[in-house]
């Protein structure tokens, strides 16, 4: 009797990983994994400018490692580095990351090299475009 259980038991993980190997490289789990459609959600965003008081020490360096440049935006870590959102009609890059406590929501922020406009700009709901 034992061994008719070893040998269903071999059969069936046998089987098993023939499944895991033919969905494994199934087109369809990629193509529902990307949406095709652009997603617009209701997010608040801020400005941020880089300097230390507002980010960490190292603050001309962004979360991916590039260098800060112009049209960035620190996304939550649902969002992948590179990924394209749009904001009033202006497109940015996440290439940074918000603080920990914000990392999971819907809260972005915007680069700015001007402290008085991010200070001006504040806290805003609004329509964030998630770019596909």
């Amino acid at each position: 009797m034992p061994k008719i259980l070893l040998i269903y038991f071999f059969i069936f993980l046998s089987i098993m990983a023939l499944v895991v190997f033919v969905l494994w490289d199934n087109e369809y789990i990629y193509e529902a994994e990307a949406a095709t459609e652009p997603v617009i959600i209701r997010a608040e965003v801020t400005q941020y400018t880089p300097s230390i008081d507002e980010t960490d020490l190292t603050p001309l360096i962004m979360a991916d490692g590039s260098e800060v440049r112009p049209n960035s935006a620190a996304c939550p870590e649902w969002l992948e580095f590179g990924q394209r959102i749009a904001i009033d009609g202006i497109e940015y890059v996440c290439r940074d990351r918000m603080a920990l406590r914000y990392r999971n929501g819907y809260y972005f922020d915007i680069l700015s090299f001007s402290k008085e406009e991010a200070l001006e700009f504040g806290r805003q709901i609004k329509n964030v475009l998630i770019i596909n």
